[in-house]
Formats: structure tokens, sequence, C-alpha cells
């Protein structure tokens, strides 16, 4: 079975060249689907996502996956004003089941660092044709010992997962890092196939991956792509695979 996925840091919807442009910061969830479908996406996993159903709104992997006629699933990391923040899934396939795993360092460990934000993993197990397929959404930390703790959450997950495995995200951290080498020891990483450029940050003038597609040895990538442009302050990043 042939599908393409994606991950895609929406950026709460903002149309980031608008802003860039005049300062405003619109929300055009509208260009976010118009862009995951001028992709042809099949999968696609979302980052910084706002879910305002708590507050009697549509959240907006609800309007995405409406748009786009796809099934949508949300997993809330922390509360906010409008209502919930967190990552999301949107499905061209029947989404069977949704985990979430926080990824939390509490703040009697915390360090000497101001960006500290909970975070969670969103594990989806999507019917592609009859065949289960394990996606496992992330949004790491900016602080080091938040991304250890997200190293060491997902690590036995992704090990333990006997079905065919997608791992994609934004992981706030560059090729060199060690925890990039960890799952390279045991994952197939896609970047190595795009042809080109694989900066993904920020989306006008990229100057650093920082979002990624990572595979088990169950899925072959048969191609990767980074968009040329985009509606947020993150390029979409998607694959070709086979399992």
């Amino acid at each position: 079975m042939k599908i393409r996925i994606g991950t895609f840091n929406i950026q709460h919807g903002i149309n980031y060249p608008h802003y860039l442009k005049n300062g405003e910061a619109v929300i055009d969830l509208k260009s976010c689907a118009d862009q995951i479908a001028a992709t042809g996406l099949d999968i696609c996993g979302l980052n910084e996502v706002y879910n305002e159903a708590p507050k009697g709104k549509i959240g907006q992997a609800e309007f995405i996956g409406n748009a786009l006629g796809f099934n949508h699933r949300f997993a809330r990391a922390i509360d906010i004003s409008c209502g919930e923040y967190g990552n999301a899934a949107v499905s061209r396939y029947p989404i069977k089941s949704v985990e979430t795993f926080p990824i939390e360092v509490k703040e009697a460990d915390r360090k000497d660092y101001k960006g500290y934000e909970n975070r969670v993993l969103l594990h989806a197990v999507i019917d592609v044709e009859g065949t289960e397929l394990s996606v496992y959404i992330c949004h790491f930390g900016l602080a080091p010992d938040e991304q250890d703790m997200a190293e060491k959450t997902v690590t036995d997950l992704l090990k333990n997962d006997k079905r065919p495995l997608v791992f994609m995200g934004d992981f706030n951290i560059t090729p060199d890092n060690a925890i990039i080498g960890h799952f390279r020891d045991f994952l197939f990483d896609s970047s190595t196939l795009v042809k080109g450029n694989t900066l993904t940050f920020p989306s006008d003038v990229p100057v650093k991956q920082i979002d990624y597609i990572f595979t088990n040895d169950k899925v072959k990538v048969i191609s990767a792509s980074v968009t040329d442009v985009s509606c947020s302050d993150h390029r979409e990043y998607f694959a070709d695979i086979e399992f």
C-alpha cells in the first residue's frame, strides 16, 4: 500500500506570509487545509493546534479535517484562554484509536530555563485499507531536559510497536543533536532521501531542520520532500511510503 504522509506545524493557523508583510496575526485555517490538499497528503500530523470545542466553537483540527473531507483527532497538551492546545491528526483513512502520552518535566525538577511547556505525544492507529498503521505525532519542548523526557517517553513505545510505524513532528532540535542520532539507531530518517533542501524553519528563509519523519523496518520510504512555500512559519515536510 502506497500513501503520502506529512508533518506540519501550523502555528495555530496564523497566515505567516501575511504576518511578515503586515504585522497582523490573522488566523487562516483554509490556507492550511489548501496546502495539505495541494501536497496530496493522505495523513498529516499537526502541531500547535487550538481546540476551541470546550468554548463552544469548532476546533482547528476539526475545521481542517472537514475542509479536506478527512477524519480528525486532537490531543490536548495544555489549556489556553480559547480552549486547549496540542497536536492533531487528520487522515483520509479511518482512525481506529488514539492515545495521548504526556511529556512533562515537573516544576520542582525544572532547570533555570524560561521556555518550559507541557507537551504530548499523540498515537493514532489508522486503518489503511485493512492494515493498521501506527502514527506517532510529537512536538518536543525547547528545554534540553524536556527533550530528554520526550526521547525517553517515546522510545519504549516505538520499539515495542510491531505494526508499520511512522513517527513525525516538530522535534525542535537539529540533525546533529544526539537525540536524532538515537532515533536513527533503530528507525529510518526519511530526510536522507530529500533531494535538495531539508530545512524547515522559518518558512520564509529556512535556516534549520527541526521537523522529521521516521519509520520502522515495516515501512519503506520511497521519497521525501520539503515544500518550497508555506502558509505557516514551518515548511510542510512529507514522504511517500509503502507498507
